[in-house]
């Protein structure tokens, strides 16, 4: 695991940037180079890389800033604030 940016979820899961343009979810009780749990692929659904993660526990969202970093996008926008619905992780 190689997180740029990480964050715990209220249930433990450890939330985070992964290199390639994905957010993945990992246990705190994973140990060592092991695969997320969980993965979303933004830059390969959005065109965005995503560069800081907030958690909405009361509305179970994930919301992503992709502000200055991104592959071409169809809509040429180049901020964003990307929300994800993910209840597994609260």
């Amino acid at each position: 695991m190689c997180p740029s940016f990480q964050i715990y979820s209220p249930k433990g899961w450890i939330v985070a940037v992964g290199q390639g343009g994905f957010i993945g979810v990992w246990s705190i009780e994973d140990n060592g180079d092991v695969p997320p749990r969980w993965k979303i692929p933004v830059n390969q659904l959005t065109g965005y890389t995503a560069s800081g993660i907030a958690l909405d526990p009361t509305h179970k969202e994930m919301m992503l800033s992709c502000a200055g970093q991104r592959s071409r996008t169809r809509d040429g926008i180049a901020n964003a604030v990307l929300t994800f619905s993910w209840p597994e992780i609260f």
